[in-house]
């Protein structure tokens, strides 16, 4: 009996989990910390700025880490999609100084053209409270947090994209 209760009780915790950034994006009160950051080209990059072009994808990542490889694959497609409608993403490197130096160069050799910055000294990082890569915020023109993801499996960019083309229509929606 009282294993069924911690499995239980553990089924639920995973599902909370699971459910915890679909939870978290339907909040209205959910705004997005802003931030800027300077990016591996020497130029800042601020939400509150970008925002106003349209929604942003704020993906937290990793060179050493291969979910977050796999997941870059994914939003470089949707970025070449969905960018002449108003999409920036910007890619923020967690790299301690002993990989850091990788990210330009992982970037350049596979032809992303994301917005990158690195965040040394995790001030972003802790702003959005993140523990593991990956994890991505998309983020409307109002500053809200539309969709909160966490890890990557194939098949989340399917998601994100239903979740994106919905943010840009409601952007446009509210532009008429």
């Amino acid at each position: 009996m009282f294993c069924r209760f911690r499995i239980f009780l553990i089924n639920i915790s995973v599902l909370l989990l699971f459910f915890s950034g679909i939870l978290l994006a339907q909040t209205e009160k959910n705004t997005a910390p802003d931030f800027t950051i300077r990016t591996i080209d020497n130029d800042n990059f601020s939400l509150s700025s970008t925002i106003k072009n349209g929604p942003v994808l704020v993906s937290f990542w990793a060179t050493w880490c291969v979910p977050c490889m796999e997941e870059i694959k994914e939003l470089n497609v949707l970025s070449k999609r969905y960018k002449e409608q108003g999409l920036s993403i910007v890619m923020i490197a967690i790299d301690d100084p002993k990989t850091a130096s990788k990210v330009k160069p992982f970037m350049t050799s596979h032809g992303y053209s994301f917005t990158t910055a690195i965040d040394a000294n995790r001030a972003v990082s802790k702003k959005y409270h993140i523990s593991s890569v990956p994890q991505s915020f998309l983020v409307d023109g109002n500053g809200i947090i539309r969709l909160a993801n966490s890890g990557y499996v194939k098949g989340d960019e399917k998601v994100l994209e239903e979740k994106i083309k919905e943010v840009i229509g409601n952007t446009l929606k509210n532009n008429k």
